[in-house]
């Protein structure tokens, strides 16, 4: 998990309200793995990366 930011909004429950699309993206050793943006539950924009890509 990476931590890209911190965002205050006047939504209370951020993760219910915006959400992002998965993206496969191609790595140097040809493996491609999957990237998901999502909110935590403290408001916190961060990515989980999957090294299984389907």
């Amino acid at each position: 998990m990476a931590r890209l930011g911190r965002f205050l909004t006047d939504v209370v429950d951020v993760k219910a309200v915006f959400g992002y699309p998965t993206a496969v993206v191609p790595t140097d050793d040809g493996q491609p793995v999957m990237v998901k943006p999502y909110f935590t539950a403290g408001t916190e924009l961060s990515v989980r990366v999957s090294e299984r890509a389907e």
